[in-house]
C-alpha cells in the first residue's frame, strides 16, 4: 500500500504532462501540414471535452484579435488546447489522488513517548 501511495504522488503531473505531450504533436503534425493533418486537433477536442468547452470561447478570442493564416489560427490552437488539457487532466490526477490517498490505509506506526 505504501507503494501505491508514493506512485500516486505523481500522477496528477504524469496525466497533465502525458496530455501536453500528445497536443503538442497532434499540432506539431496539423500545423506542419494542414490540408491532410489539418482536422487531426478533433482528437484532441474530444479527449478534452468537457474543458474543451471553456477553451472554444479563449480560442475565438484570439482569433478576433489577429488577422492570421490557417497556420497561424492552428498554432494558437495548440497553445490554448495545452494549457487547457493540462490544467483539465491535472485536475482529474488531483481528485484521483486525493481518492486513492484517503481509501489506503497508512501503515507508519507511530511511537508514544
Amino acid at each position: 500500500m505504501n507503494l501505491i501511495r508514493k506512485i500516486v504522488r505523481f500522477l496528477p503531473l504524469a496525466l497533465g504532462l502525458g496530455n501536453a505531450v500528445l497536443t503538442a504533436i497532434v499540432f506539431f503534425f496539423a500545423v506542419s501540414d494542414p490540408q491532410r493533418s489539418g482536422m487531426l486537433p478533433l482528437v484532441i477536442y474530444t479527449l478534452d471535452f468537457p474543458a474543451s468547452l471553456i477553451a472554444e470561447p479563449a480560442r475565438s478570442a484570439l482569433r478576433d484579435l489577429f488577422t492570421t493564416t490557417v497556420t497561424r489560427e492552428l498554432e494558437m490552437d495548440g497553445g490554448v488546447y495545452l494549457v487547457v488539457g493540462f490544467l483539465w487532466f491535472y485536475g482529474i490526477g488531483m481528485v484521483i489522488r486525493w481518492t486513492v490517498l484517503r481509501l489506503t490505509p497508512n501503515h507508519v506506526k507511530r511511537l508514544n513517548p
